[in-house]
Parts: C-alpha cells; sequence; structure tokens
C-alpha cells in the first residue's frame, strides 16, 4: 500500500474473485447449519487460494448459477483489465473522505474544549 500510495509504484495486476449468494440460501435460522455453511465458505476460500498461488489466477468461472426468478447465468470465465489511474490526482483522491473526516473530528474536539473551559468558568 505505502508503495502505491507514497512511491508512486502500481501493482501490474490485481487479482480478484468475487462470488454471490443469495440470501435465501444462507441458513441464518440454525446456528448449527450457519457455522457449518460458513465453514464449508472459508475451505473453499483456501482452495482458491491454494489454486491461485499454483497457478498465478483464480481459477475460470465457468459455472451456471440461478438467480431468484430462476433465470439460468453462466459465468465469464476470466475477465482481465487493466488497472491504470487516468491522472496522478486520482490517487489523492482515496485518501481525501479519510482526511476529511480527521478535519472534522479535530474541529469537534476543539468546540468540546471550549465548551468544557466555558462551563467550568462559570
Amino acid at each position: 500500500m505505502r508503495g502505491t500510495y507514497f512511491q508512486g509504484r502500481f501493482p501490474a495486476s490485481v487479482n480478484l474473485h468475487f462470488r454471490r449468494f443469495a440470501i435465501s440460501s444462507i441458513p441464518l435460522d440454525d446456528e448449527k447449519e450457519f457455522a457449518d455453511w460458513l465453514l464449508a465458505r472459508w475451505r473453499e476460500k483456501d482452495e482458491l487460494l491454494q489454486y491461485f498461488v499454483e497457478n498465478n489466477r483464480f481459477p475460470a468461472d465457468d459455472g451456471v448459477s440461478k438467480t431468484e426468478d430462476g433465470k439460468e447465468i453462466k459465468g465469464a470465465g476470466h475477465i482481465e483489465t487493466g488497472v491504470r489511474p487516468v491522472h496522478a490526482l486520482e490517487w489523492f483522491q482515496i485518501l481525501v473522505p479519510g482526511a476529511a473526516l480527521l478535519l472534522v473530528v479535530n474541529v469537534l474536539i476543539k468546540m468540546f474544549g471550549i465548551v468544557v473551559r466555558t462551563m467550568g468558568m462559570r
């Protein structure tokens, strides 16, 4: 992260693996079933990471899944795209929300200090 944001060394590639689950397929009512379901997802994650280490990519999504209305969606396989900023200042946009939050917190702390000092003087 430091190399990306502060030294301008951008990664050659970023690898992501997404999977969605219909809420109706998650056993939320039974704690034991949910724990088993969650453990199975963790094991799948470990298998995916092992595959990635061995093949330098995640497996292609060639499966077929069903939407809630019963339509079938075929997997996308591999999708590869470049990750490049449009302009150098684009990377600073990532930092702006955190910096704004810190400024607001700073102002609130100072206002609280003023109120406490004012109340203490009376």
